[in-house]
């Protein structure tokens, strides 16, 4: 038995679980338990955890209650994600006298999974009382501290564990972040900068340095330290989301659209986000394919539908993009002072909807009645029902509301020339010509008619 107890307190964890299986095959009453416990403590030691729970369970189930046993469970506990289980474990073993600071840290960890910062707040001060220079403790001490949004608290000990660990990178990660957190950017930057450089190959205080830089307006830096970041850990997520942020805001939209792909996010913002730069980037069928999949995620979220009946006008489906621009109305009425109702209308109108396109273009006048767009529309709407008079009075409307306009004049001409007015209609065209000469729609026309007759 105390062959098998040296060798696993010695960490010789494969000769200690063979030993004390030999053991137990004898062993009876404490001494069982005894065995059990160690061999339970070399395989949790050598990353079988299951084995180790049973026989740790075992054990204390044999008689053995005592407090290294609990707390040898609770770490099992915490090891497989069941921090309930190891808080409930941990505190018997404290309560009988077994807190050092181990057992302590691990309680603190638990209760942290388990969201009582404050309770773990407590138990690493009590570690920080026993070891006031450990940067290790102060470090994770700061770090709850700062999740809990106690900043002045957090910075107190951030501080401790940089002075207490000179070149303990983690120390001057934590500082860093809640400097940045504080609007502090020039600090984080400098512990950023000087994390990085004790610990070159850890991604994370590049990464920090990165978004401080992006933060501070220095684009084209954050955009070196992210590549710098990437070379050491190329699949790694929030980096590649960074770059993506930095490379739109540089209107490099394509490499933003692939960091974005790589990334594979399945929320709705990020698929959205793909959605939209693919749309900017005129790739029409990926936005519609990323919007659709962003409705699947996000169903009650009208803008997207706004959006992808924008993507699907482009597309040349006027007919889907009326239905996608209609739900999108119904389901947030406050878009109407988007111009969607107008949307919708030119949409209906290359559908062949006219007379819903008709009453959208009204509609969009009622609401904004200063506004050419509309009234052109409703003109050409209008003309195509076959509704020339109805036309004609909307075209003189536009022509009064804006008489230097030259389209306002071949919108009348047209109207005029489909109610067999060619007087009228080329007058109206050459008005337009007066105002611009190079106008291409009135050039045509005339062109079309010919010379005048007089």
């Amino acid at each position: 038995m105390a062959r098998c107890q040296s060798l696993s307190e010695r960490g010789q964890h494969q000769t200690a679980i063979r030993q004390c299986t030999s053991v137990l095959r004898s062993a009876t009453g404490a001494s069982h338990a005894e065995a059990l416990f160690f061999r339970a403590n070399s395989r949790f030691s050598m990353g079988e955890r299951e084995a180790a729970l049973s026989d740790i369970n075992a054990a204390i189930a044999g008689g053995t209650a005592a407090p290294k046993a609990l707390a040898l469970r609770g770490a099992i506990h915490l090891a497989t994600g069941n921090p309930g289980e190891a808080v409930a474990d941990l505190d018997r073993a404290i309560q009988a006298g077994f807190d050092d600071t181990r057992v302590l840290g691990q309680r603190a960890d638990a209760l942290l999974a388990l969201g009582e910062p404050e309770r773990a707040i407590a138990d690493l001060e009590a570690i920080v009382g026993r070891s006031p220079r450990d940067p290790v403790a102060l470090t994770q001490l700061a770090l709850t501290l700062y999740a809990t949004g106690s900043l002045d608290a957090a910075r107190d000990a951030a501080d401790r564990a940089v002075a207490a660990g000179a070149g303990y990178a983690p120390a001057y990660g934590v500082r860093a972040a809640i400097a940045a957190a504080s609007g502090d950017t020039e600090r984080a930057l400098i512990d950023y900068t000087a994390a990085r450089s004790a610990a070159p190959a850890e991604a994370g205080y590049g990464l920090g340095r990165a978004s401080a830089l992006f933060s501070a307006g220095n684009a084209e830096l954050a955009l070196a330290e992210v590549n710098r970041v990437l070379e050491i850990d190329p699949a790694l997520e929030p980096a590649l989301a960074l770059r993506a942020d930095i490379l739109e805001q540089r209107g490099e939209f394509e490499a933003a659209l692939a960091d974005l792909e790589a990334l594979d996010a399945g929320d709705g913002p990020s698929v959205l986000r793909r959605a939209r730069l693919a749309l900017r980037t005129g790739q029409i069928a990926r936005a519609d394919e990323a919007y659709t999949e962003a409705l699947s995620k996000l169903p009650a979220d009208a803008a997207i539908l706004f959006e992808r009946g924008q993507a699907r006008t482009l597309s040349g489906r006027p007919a889907d993009a009326a239905s996608d621009l209609t739900a999108a109305l119904e389901m947030d009425p406050g878009l109407a002072g988007s111009g969607i109702v107008l949307m919708r209308g030119r949409a209906r109108f290359a559908a062949g909807d006219l007379e819903g396109a008709a009453a959208d273009f009204t509609a969009e006048i009622d609401r904004t009645p200063d506004a050419a767009g509309p009234r052109i529309w409703l003109v050409r709407a209008l003309s195509d029902l076959g509704d020339q008079e109805s036309a004609e009075r909307s075209a003189r409307a536009l022509v009064a509301l804006e008489p230097v306009r030259p389209s306002s004049h071949a919108v009348l001409g047209d109207v005029l020339l489909r109610k067999a007015d060619l007087v009228g209609g080329r007058a109206a065209h050459q008005r337009a010509l007066a105002l611009d000469s190079a106008y291409e729609p009135s050039l045509r026309r005339l062109g079309e008619l010919g010379p005048s007759p007089n």
